[in-house]
């Protein structure tokens, strides 16, 4: 036997060793949920909280502004 005899043996043992699962696995009836358990919640994410970042941005920036004005003023 060459190579390629061997190869197509071999392709053809493995392809018949193995089930063909797909269609089984395709065509099988799916239940829906009507309500998530435990594992499968889905929580509600939180929207971000700027408002602290704001004021303290604007704080650094009034601040900045003070010492800028101070510093030329006298």
């Amino acid at each position: 036997m060459n190579r390629k005899e061997i190869a197509a043996h071999l392709n053809s043992a493995i392809t018949q060793l193995v089930p063909d699962l797909f269609d089984i696995v395709a065509n099988t009836p799916v239940i829906k949920m009507e309500k998530h358990d435990y594992v499968t919640r889905q929580e509600e994410a939180e929207k971000p909280k700027y408002r602290l970042q704001l004021i303290a941005a604007c704080v650094g920036v009034m601040l900045i502004m003070v010492v800028f004005a101070g510093w030329f003023q006298f």
